[in-house]
């Protein structure tokens, strides 16, 4: 479970209505950190110049979020970096950046501005736009979490840190020119 007492915790025993209201809580779904990218939304293919914005989500955090330490590799042969920015309030910050174009690595941290309290909801942390730079057809990820090259995690105004379950974007399909229509 995720260490939240709900009616999902019935079977193992716990209290289904911790706080004693009468009203049972619900299932909450596990917390983690995901990324989805435009396969998610729809896309499958992509062209060379095409945009790829792909979102940093904190989903039921164990913590009040004030900032989270984010950790990318993508594929420098088929994309660029863009921009990196704030996702909704209150994180609206990107107070580190960090690219290293030539190993294809991204080093961020998205915060709330200073003396902001954060939030225990879902949240959009971040925003992570690319632009397609080469043909790549492999089905390899573009763009994934790289917690080797330093810690993706999550932290509250105290300092302390939460390491969540990373969820990663599917491929996408990148061809080097529009389709060809016949007829």
């Amino acid at each position: 479970g995720n260490a939240i007492p709900d009616s999902c915790d019935i079977a193992s025993g716990a209290d289904p209505d911790p706080e004693q209201d009468g009203i049972p809580n619900s299932c909450e779904p596990s917390a983690s950190i995901r990324m989805p990218g435009p396969v998610e939304g729809g896309d499958t293919c992509a062209e060379i110049g095409d945009e790829l914005v792909f979102d940093i989500f904190v989903d039921n955090p164990p913590v009040r979020v004030v900032a989270g330490q984010f950790s990318l590799s993508y594929d420098q042969s088929s994309v660029e970096l863009i921009e990196v920015v704030g996702g909704e309030e209150p994180f609206t910050y990107i107070p580190l950046n960090w690219n290293n174009a030539a190993n294809g690595t991204l080093l961020f941290v998205a915060s709330v501005q200073e003396g902001g309290s954060g939030t225990l909801a879902d949240s959009r942390i971040a925003r992570v736009r690319f632009r397609v730079i080469g043909n790549d057809c492999d089905g390899s990820a573009q763009v994934a979490f790289n917690p080797a090259a330093a810690p993706v995690l999550i932290a509250d105004a105290g300092g302390n840190a939460a390491d969540l379950p990373l969820v990663n974007p599917a491929a996408i399909r990148i061809v080097t020119g529009a389709p060809v229509l016949t007829g």
